[in-house]
């Protein structure tokens, strides 16, 4: 499991990448996942283009029961990924708030929240039975052809999963728009380390970590607080410019190993 300076974008980037990263998550959880998304997307696609190609005609009766057997499809593959996502987003908050406090010192509070691309009843939680899951395939269904004529006239759908939000929030606030470079920065690493829990709670073994240039933009104090943390969870692998950033112990306790570059290339070297 990698982070480095371009996982930033998870907090300040746009909603397809915490979607992505959410897949990620849920894929390593449960691998047939993979074809949920698959088969959806193929749908997604196929869909959309037949929207484009029809445009603001009047539907006919052709097309109609068209979109109809694309929307029942759609809807029985879109509330299936709605629950895995939101069932995966319940168990990684907590992990995911119980880090940000570790590494804020207990200052900071950070809140997951899922924010589905459709409007979905309340109801049982989505991994009890199937009677939340039928009820999420009709509002799917029912908002698809709610939506269809503002659809044809735009060429894409609405509604559904590629429509999801995870929000992050840090003290009630949008993490997006009022953390600062460092703030945003351990928030990532809350994610990453949540993401790590939760697949070592299920699989039984704990991830690798590869860390690069973590330490870069979090204060001495953030520094610190998180070489304990992961000096007493896993396996880490760390890149950094600046080896004094490490305290003794733990620089005392790894194997230091130097890049540098001559003439003829790239060479390692023990410290």
């Amino acid at each position: 499991m990698c982070f480095s300076s371009l996982d930033l974008a998870l907090v300040r980037g746009e909603p397809v990448l915490r979607r992505q990263w959410l897949d990620r998550v849920v894929l390593q959880l449960e691998p047939a996942y993979g074809d949920l998304l698959s088969r959806y997307g193929r749908l997604l696609r196929q869909r959309s283009s037949l929207l484009r190609r029809h445009g603001e005609a009047s539907p006919h009766h052709h097309l109609t029961a068209l979109l109809d057997a694309y929307d029942q499809q759609m809807a029985n593959l879109g509330a299936r990924l709605h629950r895995r996502r939101q069932r995966a987003l319940v168990r990684l908050d907590p992990l995911a708030r119980s880090w940000q406090k570790r590494l804020s010192g207990g200052q900071e509070i950070l809140s997951l929240l899922y924010r589905p691309g459709t409007d979905l009843p309340p109801g049982p939680a989505p991994d009890q039975g199937n009677r939340t899951l039928l009820a999420w395939q009709g509002a799917l269904q029912q908002q698809l052809v709610h939506q269809r004529a503002v659809e044809l006239r735009l060429g894409s759908c609405r509604v559904g999963p590629q429509r999801d939000e995870v929000a992050l929030q840090l003290n009630g606030q949008a993490a997006r728009r009022y953390g600062s470079a460092g703030q945003q920065r351990c928030m990532v690493l809350a994610l990453k380390m949540a993401e790590a829990a939760l697949v070592a709670q299920v699989s039984g073994e704990a991830p690798v970590l590869l860390l690069d240039d973590v330490l870069a933009e979090l204060d001495p104090d953030r520094q610190l607080l998180l070489l304990e943390a992961i000096g007493q969870q896993q396996q880490c692998l760390l890149s950094t410019t600046h080896l004094d950033r490490f305290i003794g112990a733990w620089r005392r306790d790894a194997q230091c190993i130097s890049v540098r570059r001559d003439g003829e290339g790239s060479m390692l070297s023990p410290f």
